[in-house]
């Protein structure tokens, strides 16, 4: 082969190789163990889930970590494509295409340091105490803005969990598993959650950005993203988890 022919050669396979580019989507999240893990050897159930269902639509998925509130006004504004695990509201409608199949449920409960597991789920239980709750979350009922409570905001779960180990905030209001997990990890075998729900378990999704365009992709998820839920390997995930 002459310098000429192998030159011509080596362009050709530039050029293949960009032909047959996977597109890649830019994914943020928080962490939100077991669903999203940032540090560790698995990566949560929803990344794989996400990941697995995206590569077979033919994307290349790229993962990035950051404060909830950033990356909701990353995908906002389209400097990300998608945002993990985010619940529906009305407001965030304006700035996301939700798909109709969700990637997840959220059950939310309150959690405390050697209370009563049988205490009510409601209002009338916090009355008066130190609330703790992430900043940035939306949550359900209408606890987060009655002037009876007192609440107290962090960026981390583990710095919510401490707070309630100390004595320094009363409950901490949280998704079960999060919870669960986070206070396992932290070996605060005395914290723990009450019986009942704040709500019944609501949907998160993989929400797309509306700066991106991205309607027909987020429909076309959410068909993929159905028929992934009936097969085995789906099953796997969970199970490699302990998700139900």
């Amino acid at each position: 082969m002459t310098l000429r022919q192998y030159a011509i050669f080596c362009t050709l396979l530039i050029c293949t190789s960009l032909l047959w580019a996977r597109p890649v989507l830019q994914v943020v999240s928080d962490d939100w163990p077991p669903y999203v893990i940032v540090d560790g050897h698995l990566q949560g159930v929803d990344v794989e889930v996400t990941k697995w269902v995206l590569s077979q639509m033919g994307y290349e998925v790229r993962m990035h970590f950051v404060p909830w509130k950033r990356a909701v006004q990353m995908t906002k504004n389209g400097e990300a494509d998608a945002l993990l695990d985010v619940g529906y509201n009305e407001e965030r409608e304006n700035y996301f295409y939700y798909p109709d199949e969700p990637i997840n449920f959220s059950a939310t409960t309150l959690f405390c340091r050697r209370c009563d597991r049988t205490l009510p789920a409601r209002l009338s239980t916090m009355r008066g105490k130190r609330i703790v709750i992430n900043r940035g979350y939306s949550y359900a009922g209408d606890f987060d803005e009655s002037p009876h409570v007192t609440l107290v905001k962090v960026d981390e779960f583990a710095q919510g969990m401490k707070l309630v180990s100390l004595g320094r905030a009363d409950f901490y209001v949280v998704n079960r598993l999060v919870g669960a997990y986070i206070a396992h990890s932290l070996g605060l075998e005395d914290i723990y959650p009450i019986d009942e729900n704040l709500s019944d378990a609501n949907p998160v999704y993989l929400a797309f950005s509306r700066q991106g365009q991205h309607a027909d992709l987020a429909q076309a998820f959410s068909k993929a993203l159905t028929l992934f839920k009936q097969s085995p390997e789906y099953q796997l995930i969970l199970r490699r988890y302990g998700v139900d």
